[in-house]
């Protein structure tokens, strides 16, 4: 790096050897203005005169010394650095400067050194100064950035306020319909009004579910839900939640098995792992087609998780609707132009799954079936 229009303040109390220093700097390369003073005073009142880039103290003068100098330097301009070009200098002497921190020293038998000392000493301020500069600048955007995740905190406890605001002012009418309805339909006897009543209620439940998933979204996307984590049986979660769904596989005409190892425990809420299972088997049955089908349940560790799958031999997907398959409000089957869906189902998990700090993917082809495999935090053994 070339230094120009150096500034130095020279302590020194020999004309001579100024005039040397000067020189020696001269040759090096060095374009420079420099100032000579002798005494404590002298020093004290130029220190404030210029912006000065670099001190050359001789080691002893008249009733002051270096050491001195430069403890009045860190105290006034810590910054600049400090150069000992001195006569002799012992070694108790060198240790000195060195523990005080002064930058270096050159012995003016050896002036031809004391450029390189002087561009040495300037490119180390400089990098020290950029350094310093990078860390005021990263300073000042983490500070930024923390007013933005502030403000962004406080927006999504507006959003999960105003959500769950809506969802209550929306609850209440939806169950008023849900009352009168089917009230409305039984006491008709013309076939228009009992047809409209059942399109009434179908849209109605649509409504009410689409109400209650998107609270379950906003919930999950909160950063203030907790999730009640201990050590569970993961055969026994889905074990329930086949019990709770016998009917509508004996309806659809779907056999389904399970085969997690009864030994692996994972750590997770019971109660979201369960509408978890839940989810991704309504799902494998909604797609397992007209003629039944088999679903199958299993799961294996890994070093510090259990990836479990979920596997169906239904319609299968396409790799288009695997990538999009996790959106919210994204059906997978666009044949379905109903209400049975909300499209949310999927995008419970994937929150649910990542909440407990695991990921969720689906495999699969068309008319071979697919799998959706997601992981969860283990507990490699029950603890007796």
């Amino acid at each position: 790096m070339e230094i120009k229009s150096i500034k130095i303040l020279f302590l020194e109390d020999s004309q001579d050897d100024y005039e040397l220093n000067i020189i020696s700097l001269k040759k090096s390369g060095l374009n420079l203005q420099g100032v000579r003073v002798e005494t404590k005073e002298e020093f004290i009142e130029h220190l404030d005169k210029e912006a000065w880039d670099i001190i050359l103290a001789d080691y002893n003068l008249p009733n002051f010394n270096a050491l001195e100098a430069y403890a009045l330097l860190k105290e006034r301009y810590p910054d600049i650095p400090m150069i000992i070009v001195t006569g002799v200098l012992t070694e108790d002497a060198a240790i000195a400067c060195i523990e005080q921190g002064i930058t270096n020293y050159v012995l003016k038998g050896n002036l031809a050194r004391l450029g390189s000392a002087v561009k040495q000493a300037l490119n180390k301020r400089h990098l020290e100064e950029a350094r310093k500069n990078y860390e005021k600048e990263l300073e000042k955007t983490y500070e930024e950035l923390k007013q933005r995740a502030d403000d962004i905190k406080e927006l999504l406890r507006q959003k999960d306020e105003f959500i769950g605001q809506l969802g209550h002012d929306l609850k209440t009418p939806l169950s008023v319909l849900m009352t009168i309805l089917p009230m409305v339909k039984e006491d008709s006897d013309k076939p228009e009004v009992i047809d409209d009543c059942d399109m009434a209620i179908r849209n109605v439940n649509y409504i009410k579910n689409l109400v209650i998933e998107t609270l379950k979204i906003a919930e999950l996307s909160s950063p203030y839900v907790e999730f009640d984590i201990k050590n569970t049986t993961l055969v026994e979660i889905a074990d329930n939640v086949i019990k709770d769904n016998h009917l509508v596989f004996t309806k659809e005409n779907i056999k389904i098995e399970n085969i997690i190892d009864e030994k692996i425990i994972v750590e997770a809420d019971q109660l979201r792992l369960s509408e978890l299972f839940n989810n991704l088997i309504s799902n494998a049955v909604k797609y397992s087609g007209n003629n039944g089908g088999k679903i199958t349940i299993d799961a294996h560790n890994n070093k510090d998780t259990v990836t479990i799958s979920i596997t169906d031999t239904g319609i299968g997907l396409t790799k288009e609707k695997i990538e999009h398959i996790f959106d919210e409000f994204y059906k997978a089957d666009d044949s379905r132009h109903n209400l049975e869906s909300s499209g949310l189902g999927l995008s419970i998990c994937k929150r649910i799954v990542e909440k407990h700090g695991g990921k969720i993917w689906a495999e699969g082809e068309v008319d071979k079936g697919s799998t959706f495999y997601f992981t969860l935090p283990s507990k490699t053994h029950i603890e007796e």
